[in-house]
């Protein structure tokens, strides 16, 4: 009963239960962005991991940015860590919201993100709808 109500209570917000492979998520509800700065790419967050792929290609553009954290959806780190792949692949920089405020990225290639603003919490972000190259799912 109380599950189904929680459940009830996401969906009222526009968030979705989740699957398997697909953790819950909800709108992010942030500001429209202003600006992006790409500050690293190609980066592998584990360099002794052999036989990964390299991470030389992940090379995502402004435009790729913007339009990740545009379409992106927030999740727990939780539920992403249940559901989702991840690959060690990531690029990062700054994001300057139309609002005055701004925050540091960090995006995986498999389309995880975080997004750190000085005064809140971390926000976990994934875009399922973020499959063209460089991002692949």
């Amino acid at each position: 009963m109380i599950l189904s109500l929680l459940l009830g209570m996401a969906a009222l917000h526009g968030c979705t239960k989740g699957s398997e492979f697909e953790p819950s998520l909800c709108p992010s509800q942030l500001p429209a962005i202003a600006d992006v700065t790409i500050r690293q790419f190609g980066v592998r967050d584990y360099p002794e991991q052999r036989g990964e792929p390299p991470c030389t290609d992940f090379r995502p553009t402004k435009a790729q940015v913007i339009r990740y954290l545009s379409k992106a959806r927030t999740t727990s780190f939780q539920s992403a860590d249940a559901t989702l792949d991840r690959l060690p692949c990531r690029a990062s920089g700054t994001v300057r919201f139309v609002d005055g405020t701004s925050g540091q990225w960090w995006i995986e290639r498999l389309g995880v993100a975080t997004l750190a603003q000085p005064g809140h919490e971390d926000v976990l972000l994934y875009c399922r709808e973020c499959t063209e190259p460089p991002f692949a799912h």
